[in-house]
């Protein structure tokens, strides 16, 4: 006799899909994806059929009531709600909505088939057999929206993606249940610029660039909507963000922007915004001109990419007028709430409208306020929310911004996790910290009133894995039932399997103790090689902060190298085991730099000689670590950018991305180390000289005895600018004194001249062993 609830038995399949007589697209996927995932597990293949069988166990897949046992719909499960439940000879994986069906399929095959989803890939443990228990499970999500961005990540590390790489991105969102997609604007408006120019009386011809980006986005939407996700388009059509030159901020639209406004048969009304020491021209949003230019923006986006009626407008946040009065300012900031949001819906009566709120407590308080007043004004004319600052996982506030600001006096808001830089690429953030932060969001009847919508804004990618993971489960899930402990063990089962994850859950629990407790204002967790002129500024309490969490670290590591031979062919094992090695690394770089320091202060030449040994032996095996994994090797995205046409004119993307992992911004106008990370060839070639040159120049100073030099090098450089050749910015160090007195030279001829690829050898051989040598050769207790 056949067991109940058996969908597979020693590979041969017991079991079949069901789904109704005309599924659509996103059933038909979930039926789908159900069906690849018990191939892939077991062996079988279940069939899909469009009416139940009366001999097989019936997986009933749907959002409709087609079948009695979907018992669908059900308004207790909100809109994106779902049902995971066996009867007597079925499952039902159904909601309401089409997209529901999908979460309780990815749901099911994790809690139930053990399946990991990862940033990384997919975890999928092998069995013969599928049995399942009695299961009944209803879920609806805490907060209505739930957003993960492109926004971020498009500016840096997925800039060079093809679509089958946004594939896997867009799939790994669908299993963590998010449903709104957001637009980097400088991409979007990009392109739907030429066309608004050529509307305007100005032909402007695309570029192969941008003639490709937009059937990849196209093609990308499409399957975004068919898992679920709305797309939220950024409607700034009257600005121009990016720079003229060569670098990561370069676009050809700027190019054009400039040519529309040299060739406009009408004046073109423009002010001046700047933005790390650049100036940007806009169309003023005050003028009848600009109100036009987004009512033909927003009908070509439209007309290219279709519409979920999600639009976004952007406030100015970290950019500035600087020709304008603090009246002036203000009324912009009107006219780019109120007045657009007004166009927008002209265009789009179903239109809601996010007003990109700031709320940095570097703007001024009056900017602020005069955000907020506009963002009121808008909200009552209706279909307009805010997109607060969210929690920042590192720097933790008492002061939470939405009681700050007396809970936006009513108006709807989002909240989320934001904080994640494009150089943020080590462990950080306070886990539990955030927990809290959200508990406390959720018991507060006045800010849970009108918060309806989560996002996580990252730029960094594929980092902070375990992080994401679990702010991805507090945009779906009520945080007051969110336990790290249970967390944590969850996250080790699905990464790890369920012979290892138990054994190596030791080393997790050390990590979100330890680097993952950090909560600080005063400095982030970059190690020093990517943020050399910071060591400058370093004091003991920051140096604390830094490395206090050493030992937990290097006892995480020793648990992970100790289950090699448990789980040592995992490729999530295999990155884990890179991330953690390089963490170690560069807490101890870190201290071996800010030991020489001391030693300079102290004029003890033959210990700082001793100390750049090490810390040149530790980069070298970085370098050596990470060369092991494509996830950290430039020529990744070096193969990655060449597949594409040139995104600015005349420069090679190659070129371009070796601008924006240096200075980011231009090669004359600088963010210096910004989008840093530890990629073997930065580390070789661009990291390593520059910390030989700095340790360099204090042997050179003592031994000249110039003893106004010395105690010129000996203070902290002046970090008010960001070595930017006009103007400054809010992040960054001054590339001056005589320590850095050679870096310059360095970082443009990396920019200039790249690295000698023909002398890069990746490491193929075990990351266990070399992490093994890691701690033989760097103990957590050494005397240099």
């Amino acid at each position: 006799m056949k067991q109940a609830h058996l969908l597979v038995a020693e590979g041969k399949t017991e079991s079949v899909i069901v789904l109704g007589k005309k599924p659509e697209p996103g059933e038909l996927h979930a039926a789908r994806e159900l069906q690849k995932f018990i191939r892939f597990i077991a062996g079988a293949e279940v069939p899909i059929l469009d009416g139940p069988s009366d001999g097989c166990f019936n997986i009933f897949i749907g959002s409709t009531g087609d079948f009695e046992e979907l018992c669908l719909p059900d308004e207790s499960l909100g809109i994106d709600g779902y049902i995971i439940k066996t009867t007597k000879r079925s499952l039902i994986l159904a909601g309401n909505a089409i997209h529901s069906c999908l979460y309780a399929v990815y749901h099911f095959l994790n809690q139930y088939c053990g399946c990991g989803f990862f940033e990384d890939g997919d975890r999928i443990p092998p069995r013969e057999t599928i049995v399942l228990p009695e299961i009944d499970i209803r879920e609806r999500p805490f907060f209505r929206y739930r957003k993960y961005p492109m926004a971020g990540i498009e500016m840096y590390g997925a800039r060079w993606w093809d679509f089958e790489e946004w594939k896997k991105y867009l799939d790994w969102g669908a299993k963590h249940r998010y449903n709104v997609l957001d637009q980097q604007e400088k991409f979007v408006t990009g392109f739907v610029q030429p066309f608004i120019w050529r509307r305007l009386g100005v032909q402007i011809e695309l570029t192969d660039w941008q003639k490709e980006q937009i059937d990849l986005r196209q093609k990308m939407f499409d399957y975004a909507r068919m898992l679920g996700m709305k797309i939220q388009f950024s409607c700034v059509f009257y600005e121009s963000q990016g720079a003229r030159r060569p670098g990561n901020y370069a676009w050809a639209d700027s190019l054009q922007f400039d040519e529309f406004i040299e060739r406009s048969p009408t004046p073109v009304p423009l002010l001046t915004n700047s933005w790390s020491g650049v100036p940007f021209p806009w169309i003023d949003p005050r003028t009848d001109f600009a109100r036009e230019v987004v009512r033909i923006g927003v009908e070509e986006l439209i007309r290219l990419f279709g519409t979920d009626h999600l639009y976004a407008l952007r406030q100015p946040s970290e950019d500035s007028f600087i020709d304008l009065s603090l009246q002036e300012q203000q009324d912009v900031i009107r006219s780019v709430i109120v007045d657009m949001r007004t166009v927008i819906q002209e265009v789009d009566p179903q239109a809601r409208i996010e007003g990109g709120w700031s709320g940095w407590e570097w703007s001024l308080p009056e900017i602020r306020q005069a955000q907020l007043d506009a963002m009121r004004e808008a909200v009552g004319a209706g279909h307009t929310f805010i997109a607060a600052p969210g929690i920042e996982p590192g720097r933790l506030r008492q002061e939470r911004v939405y009681q700050r600001e007396n809970y936006f006096e009513g108006t709807p808001w989002w909240t989320g996790v934001i904080g994640m830089g494009a150089g943020t690429v080590n462990f950080f953030g306070d886990l539990a910290g955030t927990i809290r932060e959200m508990r406390i969001l959720a018991d507060d009847p006045k800010g849970i009133e009108k918060c309806e919508g989560f996002m996580l804004w990252p730029e960094a990618i594929r980092r902070n894995l375990m992080a994401v993971e679990l702010y991805s489960l507090l945009g779906w899930a009520d945080p007051r039932e969110v336990e790290l402990g249970n967390f944590l063990q969850r996250y080790a089962l699905a990464r790890y399997g369920a012979e290892a994850g138990p054994k190596l859950l030791p080393a997790l629990e050390k990590l979100a103790a330890s680097v993952y407790s950090f909560n600080s204002n005063a400095c982030g967790n970059i190690p020093l090689h990517r943020t050399l002129a910071a060591a400058g500024e370093m004091t003991e309490l920051n140096n604390n902060n830094l490395l206090k969490f050493m030992p937990e670290v290097h006892a995480a590591l020793e648990v992970m190298v100790a289950q090699k031979d448990v789980v040592g062919g995992e490729k999530f094992y295999q990155f884990d085991l890179v991330d953690m090695g390089r963490e170690y690394l560069g807490m101890k770089i870190t201290e071996y730099v800010l030991n020489a320091r001391r030693a300079f202060y102290h004029k003890e030449k033959e210990q700082i000689g001793k100390l750049g040994a090490k810390t040149e032996r530790a980069l070298r095996l970085l370098a050596k670590l990470t060369s092991g994994h494509p996830w950290f090797r430039l020529r990744t995205e070096e193969e990655w950018a060449s597949r594409w046409p040139e995104f600015f004119p005349g420069a090679s993307n190659v070129y371009c991305n070796r601008i924006g992992r240096t200075t980011l911004f231009t090669k004359e106008n600088w963010v210096l180390d910004y989008y840093g990370d530890d990629l073997c060839e930065l580390v070789l070639y661009y990291y390593l000289p520059r910390v030989k040159a700095y340790l360099g120049a204090m042997v050179d100073i003592l031994e000249s005895g110039d003893e106004s030099m010395w105690r010129q090098a000996i203070g902290a450089p002046n970090i008010k600018d960001n070595t930017i050749e006009h103007g400054d910015f809010y992040w960054g160090k001054q590339l001056s004194g005589p320590l850095m007195r050679h870096d310059r030279d360095i970082i443009l001829g990396f920019i200039e001249n790249g690295y000698p690829k023909e002398q890069i050898e990746y490491y193929e051989g075990s990351i266990a062993k070399l992490v093994e040598e890691v701690l033989a050769d760097f103990p957590l207790q050494e005397i240099v």
